[in-house]
């Protein structure tokens, strides 16, 4: 009995060594071919690794950055066409007053026709200052003008007084329609600090592009938590402090 018993104990280990030796080489190549597939594969010669494409807070703004400034720049070159326009009205305007001159019709003109466009000129100058403080640039041209055009007058060039009067009246209506188009913008702002730093990014250690004095008109683009992406009207584009701005129309301009 002892030695069946042992005989069959024998037979089933030789059983099971056999069952091992058969499964064994099978579960490793398994294993092995399951832990493969879950290795990242390397792209071999002649494969293209994909390139995964990652956009960051910094980079999503840096693309509403670049769109606000081609915008400002397709604005500035429709500004300059019109400008070119108005130039080419007045140089055809002088053209006529120099033929005028010389023909000897300028004698059409008088003193009285001349002191009354005078003072209306003035009138309107000095609305349009209150409307467009900002304009420095243009308001000083005009006046300079006005100058001119009574220095004419004083002498008795009454034509040549009056065509510096239209001129005048040229660069004020520009500046009027310039200045209600800035009124009926939904994204109008003003600067309500005597001063206020436009950045080249939203913080306080981004550079400074340039100082803004106070009532200057702003156009909103964007936000960024406390700071604003703003563009003025000389079409520089940068970011403000939303402490340093207002929605409300300064008293000083007719608010």
């Amino acid at each position: 009995m002892t030695e069946i018993t042992t005989s069959m104990i024998m037979s089933k280990v030789v059983a099971s060594w056999r069952a091992t030796s058969i499964c064994l080489p099978v579960t490793v190549f398994c294993i092995s071919v399951i832990g493969c597939g879950a290795l990242p594969q390397k792209p071999g010669a002649n494969q293209v690794e994909p390139i995964k494409e990652t956009f960051s807070e910094d980079a999503a703004k840096s693309n509403i950055v670049t769109k606000v400034i081609l915008k400002a720049d397709t604005e500035r070159i429709e500004q300059l066409e019109r400008e070119i326009a108005r130039l080419k009205v007045e140089l055809t305007r002088a053209e006529e007053t120099l033929v005028a001159v010389e023909s000897g019709l300028q004698s059409g003109y008088t003193r009285a026709d001349a002191v009354k466009s005078m003072a209306e000129a003035q009138i309107r100058l000095e609305k349009t200052t209150g409307l467009a403080p900002w304009h420095t640039d243009k308001i000083t041209q005009a006046q300079d003008k006005l100058k001119t055009a009574q220095s004419h007058i004083d002498a008795e060039r009454f034509g040549a007084g009056l065509f510096f009067i239209y001129r005048v009246n040229s660069i004020v209506k520009n500046v009027n329609n310039e200045a209600e188009a800035i009124r009926t913008s939904p994204n109008l702002l003003f600067v309500k600090k005597k001063r206020a730093n436009l950045r080249d990014g939203p913080s306080t250690n981004h550079k400074v592009v340039t100082t803004l004095a106070q009532d200057t008109p702003l156009f909103l683009e964007d936000r960024s938590e406390k700071w604003v992406l703003v563009r003025t009207l000389s079409r520089m584009v940068g970011w403000i402090h939303a402490g340093l701005v207002t929605r409300e129309v300064p008293e000083s301009i007719g608010g």
